[in-house]
């Protein structure tokens, strides 16, 4: 009877250290302990090795270094997602911070918006605000590049120099781009719905690709159907932002299409582009000479958001 009880003891135990090794390689232990602190079991979990907030860009220039927080701790990067993914309110305000996470500066975040007034979020948040005005770890500048050189092989250059540039412009700043715009109302009056979207959507494809016929597009950065009530109809205005290949002549592209019935709003077909570099400097002509000693193809450094001098 005694062997009895001493194997089922020795069973349990065996049973509780298994549990226990399942536990510490799929939850870390510091997860439990937070989220016993924080009453908070479930959340969606964030892929992240990098969260980055900073305010919204405004204007074209400021006399003070812009200030970031930059942080790669990953217990704080999960309780920031914890934070984050109990709940930000849709703003009826301009947002005024970004909450941008990371998996790697090259690759486009997941991020959150807020406004410290009119959204509602997480009182805990507040003090990363806070510290972002008191106590930034970071500051943020603009790159000037010229457009033959890749977005990639800055990256790659200034990352073997311990430097980090994150793509906040998107990952094909050097290309040529459009901002094309059109309307559609459907055919028959029936009332507005997801598939008439759709509908439109489709209708706005068919006319890129006839552009795609005569112009290689790298990618479409976004395609949207506005909804919109012109002469008691119910219809699209629809946007799509084009990028192209380097070099590509844009005013031929806007003259066909105008002839497909697009309206051109933007070109942008710079000699040069911008590229984000997040450092720990917060002095803008420090931060100049380093960066123009170290690469000789760069053409300047401004203050983000700057893109004049």
């Amino acid at each position: 009877m005694k062997n009895e009880i001493s194997n089922n003891k020795l069973f349990s135990l065996v049973i509780l250290l298994i549990l226990s090794i399942i536990i510490y390689i799929g939850c870390p232990v510091w997860n439990i302990v937070d989220n016993l602190q924080e009453g908070d079991f479930f959340y969606r979990s964030i892929s992240a090795n990098y969260v980055l907030i900073h305010f919204t860009p405004t204007g074209s220039g400021s006399d003070v270094s812009f200030p970031a927080l930059l942080i790669s701790e990953p217990r704080e990067i999960r309780k920031i997602a914890r934070l984050v993914n109990r709940g930000v309110s849709i703003s009826p305000c301009f947002d005024n911070i970004y909450i941008e996470f990371w998996e790697d500066s090259f690759k486009r975040p997941t991020y959150q918006t807020v406004d410290e007034d009119c959204s509602y979020y997480n009182r805990k948040l507040k003090s990363y605000f806070d510290d972002l005005r008191n106590n930034p770890t970071h500051y943020i500048y603009n790159i000037k590049i010229p457009v033959q050189i890749p977005p990639e092989k800055v990256i790659e250059d200034f990352e073997k120099e311990n430097l980090t540039p994150f793509l906040l412009y998107g990952s094909t700043p050097n290309l040529p781009r459009i901002h094309i715009n059109t309307e559609w109302f459907p055919e028959n009056e029936e009332e507005w719905s997801l598939e008439k979207e759709e509908e439109g959507l489709a209708y706005f494809q068919s006319i890129i690709d006839e552009l795609a016929e005569i112009y290689p597009i790298v990618s479409i950065e976004e395609t949207r159907c506005n909804y919109m009530i012109a002469g008691g109809e119910e219809g699209c205005s629809l946007n799509a932002y084009i990028v192209f290949e380097l070099g590509t002549n844009l005013s031929e592209i806007e003259e066909n299409a105008n002839q497909l019935g697009l309206d051109v709003y933007s070109i942008k077909d710079n000699e040069y582009y911008f590229l984000p570099l997040v450092v720990e400097e917060s002095e803008l002509p420090n931060v100049q000479k380093m960066i123009m000693t170290k690469f000789d193809y760069v053409i300047d450094v401004y203050r983000f958001p700057t893109t004049d001098p």
